[in-house]
C-alpha cells in the first residue's frame, strides 16, 4: 500500500513538475500571444473596411449591369426589326437585280441617243448605273 502511495506521489509531482514547465513556456509565449493577437485584429478591421469598400462597388457594378442589360434589350429590339425590314427588302432587291439581267446594251444606247431624256428617265439610270457598280464590286 505505502508503495502504491509512493508511485501516486512520483507522478503528482512529476505533474507539477510538467504544469511548472508549462507556465513557464506560456509565459514565455504571451508577448508573442498578444503580438498576434494585435495583428489578427488589424487584420479584422482591414476585412471590414474592404468589405464596405467591396459593397459599394458591388452596388455600382450591379447598378452598371441593370443598365447595360437594358441597353442589350434596347439592341435586341433595333436588331429584330432590322431583320425584320431585311427580310422585306431582299426580295425587292432580288427581283431589281434580275430587272437588271434583262437589259441589254440596245436599251442603254436608246438611252444615250436622247439628247435630254426626261428626270423620270436620267433619275432610274442613275440607279441602275449605281447598281450595276455594286453588282460588279467584291463583297465586302
Amino acid at each position: 500500500m505505502k508503495k502504491r502511495y509512493e508511485v501516486g506521489l512520483e507522478k503528482l509531482d512529476h505533474a507539477a513538475s510538467q504544469v511548472s514547465i508549462m507556465q513557464e513556456e506560456l509565459t514565455k509565449l504571451q508577448p508573442q500571444l498578444i503580438e498576434a493577437s494585435k495583428q489578427v485584429d488589424e487584420i479584422v478591421k482591414k476585412v471590414e473596411k474592404e468589405s464596405v469598400e467591396v459593397a459599394e462597388v458591388e452596388k455600382v457594378v450591379l447598378a452598371d449591369e441593370a443598365q447595360a442589360n437594358e441597353q442589350a434589350a434596347a439592341a435586341m429590339v433595333i436588331k429584330e426589326e432590322c431583320d425584320h425590314e431585311l427580310a422585306g427588302a431582299l426580295p425587292i432587291l432580288n427581283s431589281a437585280l434580275a430587272a437588271l439581267d434583262t437589259l441589254t446594251t440596245a436599251d442603254i444606247a436608246v438611252v444615250k441617243t436622247m439628247k435630254n431624256p426626261p428626270n423620270p428617265v436620267r433619275l432610274v439610270m442613275e440607279a441602275v448605273c449605281i447598281l450595276k457598280v455594286r453588282s460588279l464590286l467584291p463583297c465586302t
